[in-house]
C-alpha cells in the first residue's frame, strides 16, 4: 500500500473552534453551500454540506490561532 495524498480547496464558514488533537494538529468543521436555480420551478435552491477539515504540523501551528466560528 503507498501513500497519497490528496489535495482539496473548500471555501466555507467555519463552524466552531478547532479541536486540539494529540500530535500537534487541530481539526475544525467547515460548511461549504451551493446555491442553484431549479430549472422547472425558477426557485433558488441551496445545499450545505459540512466537511471535517484535520491539520497537521506548521500549517496547524500557523491555523490555530485564527481559525474561529463563523470565519470565511
Amino acid at each position: 500500500m503507498s501513500n497519497s495524498v490528496s489535495k482539496a480547496t473548500l471555501l466555507g464558514n467555519v463552524g466552531g473552534p478547532p479541536d486540539e488533537l494529540s500530535g500537534g494538529g487541530i481539526a475544525f468543521s467547515l460548511a461549504t453551500t451551493e446555491r442553484w436555480t431549479d430549472r422547472q420551478s425558477g426557485a433558488v435552491r441551496e445545499h450545505t454540506s459540512w466537511h471535517r477539515v484535520v491539520v497537521f504540523g506548521n500549517r496547524a501551528a500557523g491555523l490555530a490561532p485564527i481559525v474561529r466560528a463563523g470565519l470565511r
